[in-house]
């Protein structure tokens, strides 16, 4: 079915204010609880209440094996959020905290991982991480590691036991240099008395640091060897992998260092000197830990397969993302609120012309039942095909049954006043409002907008519904900032609100949070946590534009490129394309395209311009062969037709399915030769059935058309058409939804091409009329109209038909074409 989106769906910052006003004063006090949290004392409190460890008896040099295991309980965190909120529980109020905090530290069975890697079962241990939580992570394992001594009844730090160890190791080897014979093994582990657990960051990754130096004698001055990491025992080594492919011939030799589990002093030695160090093998059990990322892990796990054998290693994954019930639990209630409160403002504009003795003709088909307006609209049909002035979005949110709320929208109030907001009551103002109906303008007063009690008592249970992921999803939030805040700089409920929202936007999804720490870390940065500091930042990111969005965007609008947005045209439809930058620090973008078609009645094939001249790759090409298989699988009869697709001005090569629903339009309307409006853009995959399938970069090809639109004066037909199953994933500018909300601008959703096909020629795709065709078989070619049928002289079908029958008599025979 196709919608029209109402603005009460796609207000991102409206939703998530609303839903804070559900927050209870309780609710708000455990929001500020958590954001005054720190990393250190998180993290200190999380190794010392709820990190169990087991050691076995130590013996002598050697260390036990020992257990590591995470004492929280697998409980729901949104189930003991609101348990919390309810009565006052401080010792599960720090477990609370310790779970939100470990969530980000550890993860994918962290703890038996790090524990093989320490009881020698392993040797490598690679731990995904975001770059802004690497010095958490850090902080953590030395901290874990101090909590292992403390078992074993050391109570000293990493430092002194690591020099103490190396100290040792320095004499014997020194010993051996003076003796003159060869170091064994078995005589450096034995020569290493303190048994202990470290954790070790070196500041520098080089030779030195890691295998130590070794200094030949001179003249009076004896042979000496100064010890690296690899020669302490049980000494844990942390190395970014960006560190490791900046010297990836020290990084294997490190690698196989610990593989084999010895070294010699030439490796000690410096180029120079290699040849005069004498035979010694210091033993090396040294675990080493490797911090990578997304950027960098392609390239580690080819260091990494190339240098040392898989089962030495082990790799912890993050995945870090929750799912997020807002907008889905109340996008349906506030929609069905939203097309009620058009229809009594529609009702007012029809009403009031009638006072003036005017009569207003609305479609037929926008009733409930045909021809029948007694009976009702068909809301969604009414808010589809009735383009009245809308400005109802900030008026749809209720707390009461039967009352109409008016937020307040002043983000820097919420911020200020953190505690639950009672939100007072408002009657609805009558307002004037300038009235477009079928090109009629009116002055009305629209009368007082009652909602049905059923609507918003759905709207109720949806809010209640999602109030526990809410406050989940808030408090992780708070607790992510907390851990990353530098200084003590205070953290604003409505700063984590609005990055809430800038991650929705950022991953292009509403209904699952996909926690960029980097992005957020780096708004912090700049902000201070501070909210007004953040919405500045983020106007003048808003209007930062890309250079090369910019030039396509004034191409356009110069007439460079010709992309029509207010006529009708036959065999073209306006596409839109997904584009990468290479600007550093700009974001990917979108661009309009016009796809043009020419039909002709000769048997022949589609020809796709681009593919032939290797412009458009093979996934293009797919589209088009679809396109024709599925208008040929509309016919009973075989038709013969030859066409040529091509997008026009395309000088750089492309590939994709998300023109397919634009290429099918350019087809149909040349076989059909019934023009297509040029306000609506498209974008949308489609199957052999013609089912529209989901297309990435949504957000930035609405407003890449948007922008075109906007430059050339907004006429209140133009719009996009995107594929229904990628409603989710819209998170727009805010201009562009007051746009929608003011009735200028419009976004469709649809699942079948059968839709856009009507609602870019407005004829139906097929009639009971039409013969010689499938649609009357039971199968999923098409589905139900977007048109009025009853009254319809044509269709796709039968314009097809009787387009190519004529082209065909007008040609004629050739002999009768020779002598006419």
């Amino acid at each position: 079915m196709l919608q029209k989106l109402t603005p009460a769906e796609l207000d991102l910052d409206f939703q998530l204010e609303r839903v804070w006003q559900k927050f209870s004063p309780a609710h708000v006090h455990l929001c500020q609880l958590i954001s005054q949290q720190n990393l250190e004392t998180s993290l200190s409190q999380l190794v010392a209440n709820y990190i169990k460890v087991e050691l076995n008896t130590a013996q002598a040099t050697k260390l036990p094996k020992l257990t590591l295991d995470l004492e929280l309980e697998a409980q729901a965190i949104e189930q003991a959020l609101m348990q919390l909120t309810k009565q006052s529980d401080t010792q599960a109020l720090q477990t609370l905290q310790a779970q939100l905090v470990a969530q980000w530290f550890i993860y994918d069975a962290f703890l038996d991982k790090f524990t093989a890697l320490l009881n020698k079962q392993t040797k490598v241990l690679a731990i995904r991480q975001s770059n802004s939580l690497v010095k958490g992570q850090h902080l953590f394992l030395q901290k874990l590691t101090s909590k292992l001594n403390q078992a074993l009844g050391h109570e000293i730090s990493f430092a002194p036991s690591l020099y103490s160890k190396l100290e040792q190791v320095q004499a014997q080897v020194q010993q051996a240099l003076n003796a003159n014979h060869k170091f064994s093994l078995p005589e450096i582990i034995q020569a290493q008395q303190v048994a202990t657990y470290d954790y070790c960051v070196p500041e520098n990754f080089n030779r030195s640091a890691l295998f130590g130096i070794y200094t030949p004698a001179k003249q009076e001055q004896e042979a000496s060897y100064t010890p690296g990491l690899l020669a302490s025992n049980n000494t844990t080594i942390a190395i970014g992998a960006n560190q490791l492919l900046q010297n990836p011939k020290l990084a294997s030799e490190l690698l196989q260092t610990l593989a084999q589990g010895n070294f010699t002093l030439q490796q000690a030695a410096n180029s120079k000197t290699q040849d005069l160090a004498p035979e010694v093998t210091i033993a090396c059990q040294a675990n080493l830990v490797i911090m990578f990322n997304g950027e960098n892990e392609e390239a580690l796990l080819t260091l990494l397969a190339t240098n040392i054998d898989k089962y030495l290693v082990q790799a912890v994954y993050k995945s870090s993302n929750n799912r997020f019930d807002l907008f889905t639990a109340t996008r349906t209630p506030d929609r069905e609120i939203f097309l009620q409160a058009y229809e009594q403002q529609v009702n007012s504009v029809v009403e009031s012309a009638k006072a003036e003795n005017e009569e207003l003709e609305l479609p037929e088909h926008i009733y409930k039942e045909s021809a029948k307006p007694e009976k009702g609209y068909d809301r969604s049909k009414l808010f589809s095909h009735v383009n009245a002035d809308q400005e109802l979005w900030h008026e749809i949110s209720y707390t009461q049954l039967n009352s109409l709320q008016k937020l307040n929208h002043n983000q820097s109030h919420l911020s200020s006043q953190e505690g639950a907001q009672d939100i007072s009551q408002e009657s609805s103002q009558e307002s004037t409002q300038e009235a477009k109906i079928n090109s009629i303008s009116a002055k009305v007063v629209p009368a007082h907008i009652k909602i049905e009690k059923e609507l918003t008592t759905k709207l109720e249970q949806a809010l209640s519904q999602a109030l526990p992921n809410s406050l989940y999803i808030v408090t992780k939030m708070l607790s992510l900032m907390s851990l990353l805040k530098e200084g003590e700089n205070s953290i604003e409920s409505a700063t984590a609100r609005s990055l809430i929202v800038q991650l929705l936007r950022y991953n292009e999804t509403s209904n699952r949070i996909f926690w960029a720490v980097d992005k957020i870390a780096y708004y912090l940065r700049l902000s201070q946590g501070n909210y007004h500091k953040l919405q500045t930042i983020l106007a003048q990111e808003a209007n930062l534009r890309s250079t090369e969005y910019e030039s396509l965007l004034n191409f356009v609008l110069d007439g460079y490129q010709t992309i029509y947005t207010n006529e009708m045209k036959v065999g073209m439809v306006n596409g839109l394309a997904f584009l990468d930058t290479n600007e550093i620090g700009k974001e990917d973008f979108g661009t309009a395209i016009r796809i043009s078609c020419l039909a002709h009645n000769e048997a022949g094939q589609t020809l796709d311009v681009d593919s032939e001249i290797e412009l458009a790759g093979g996934l293009a090409r797919r589209a088009n062969i679809i396109s024709t298989t599925y208008i040929k699988s509309l016919f009973t009869d075989n038709i013969d037709f030859s066409a040529s697709i091509l997008t026009e001005q395309l000088y750089d090569p492309t590939d994709g399915d998300s023109a397919s629903v634009a290429s099918f339009m350019a087809l149909a309307s040349a076989l059909s030769q019934l023009p297509v409006k040029q306000g609506i853009a498209l974008t949308g995959s489609m199957d052999q059935f013609g089912n529209i399938q989901a297309v990435g970069g949504i957000n930035q090809k609405i407003e890449a058309f948007y922008d075109i639109c906007q430059a050339r004066g907004l006429d209140r037909s133009q719009g996009v058409v995107i594929p229904a199953v990628n409603i989710n994933n819209l998170c727009l500018r805010a201009d562009i939804v007051t746009s929608i909300a003011q009735g200028d601008f419009h976004l469709f959703a649809a699942d079948h091409v059968s839709q856009v096909f009507e609602l870019l020629t407005d004829v139906p795709f097929a009639t009971d009329k039409d013969d010689k065709t499938t649609l009357n078989d039971e199968n999923d070619k098409y589905q139900s109209s977007y048109l009025d049928l009853t009254n319809a002289q044509t269709s796709l079908i039968s314009a097809i038909l009787q387009n190519l029958q004529a082209d065909k008599s007008s040609r004629g025979s050739w002999l009768a074409r020779l002598f006419a």
